[in-house]
């Protein structure tokens, strides 16, 4: 299709027109950028925020740690007395079981078995 007798007409686009945007949708990016900066600022400060609540949880964690590290060594020491403290009754219950023997053989007037437990005694 051709035209004939139709002149050329040339349109002057101001720069907005021509890159596609107009008065209004400049005025809507400028608040768009707006609400993207706000958004931006609350979640930065929202990060910021949560970045202390980890670090209390960490140091919180690290207390409790530190309380049942602690916890552990005094079971561990206390476990050690109470084994140091068993030797002991042991050794106590056999003594006097010992004593005990040379009472006996020496109510009964054996005065050998009585030495010898007596020697036995002497060794524990």
């Amino acid at each position: 299709m051709k035209f004939e007798g139709a002149r050329a007409r040339t349109v002057h686009l101001s720069p907005k027109v021509v890159a596609g945007r107009c008065c209004k949708s400049t005025r809507q990016s400028r608040y768009q950028k707006r609400n993207i900066k706000a958004a931006i600022l609350r979640v930065r400060e929202e990060m910021a925020e949560i970045s202390e609540t980890q670090s209390s949880i960490r140091e919180g964690q690290r207390q409790v740690r530190e309380k049942i590290e602690k916890m552990q060594r005094e079971r561990e020491q206390l476990r050690k007395e109470t084994e140091a403290i068993s030797k002991q009754s042991a050794s106590i219950q056999s003594r006097l079981h010992l004593m005990l023997q040379i009472s006996k053989a020496r109510a009964q007037g054996d005065s050998a078995l009585a030495d010898h437990i007596l020697q036995s005694l002497r060794l524990v």
